[in-house]
C-alpha cells in the first residue's frame, strides 16, 4: 500500500473556534484530496516535537476541524481536548488514501501505544 505524499500545514487557533491554516507559501486553504468527501485522511497534529493528536476522517478536513474546534459541549461533544492547551501554531500533517487502508493504519498505530 502507498499513501500520497503528506500535505503539511500549520494551524493557528483564533477566537471562538476559528483557525488560520498556512503552509510554506503563507496563509492557504485545503486542496484536493483534503477537500474531497469519502477519501480517507489520516492526520496528525504536533506541538513542537510532541505529538498531540492522531485522527482519521472521511469528510473534508475543513469540516472535520471546524467540528472539533467549534464544539462547546452543548451536544455532549466538547471538541478537541488539546485546543485549550496549544498556545502556538500546531503542525498538521495529513496522508490520504482509500478508507479501508487508512483505518488499518490507524488501528496498527493504536496497538503500538
Amino acid at each position: 500500500m502507498t499513501l500520497n505524499e503528506p500535505q503539511n500545514y500549520w494551524i493557528e487557533l483564533l477566537d471562538e473556534g476559528a483557525y488560520r491554516l498556512s503552509s510554506e507559501s503563507g496563509v492557504c486553504n485545503f486542496s484536493k484530496p483534503a477537500t474531497v468527501r469519502g477519501v480517507g485522511k489520516l492526520y496528525t497534529l504536533s506541538d513542537g516535537e510532541s505529538l498531540i493528536y492522531v485522527g482519521i476522517a472521511q469528510q473534508p478536513m475543513s469540516s472535520r476541524l471546524n467540528f472539533g474546534f467549534k464544539a462547546n459541549g452543548e451536544s455532549g461533544y466538547h471538541g478537541y481536548k488539546w485546543k485549550k492547551t496549544t498556545t502556538e501554531a500546531a503542525a498538521l500533517s495529513m496522508d490520504c488514501k482509500h478508507r479501508r487502508n487508512i483505518c488499518h493504519i490507524a488501528r496498527a498505530r493504536n496497538r503500538r501505544g
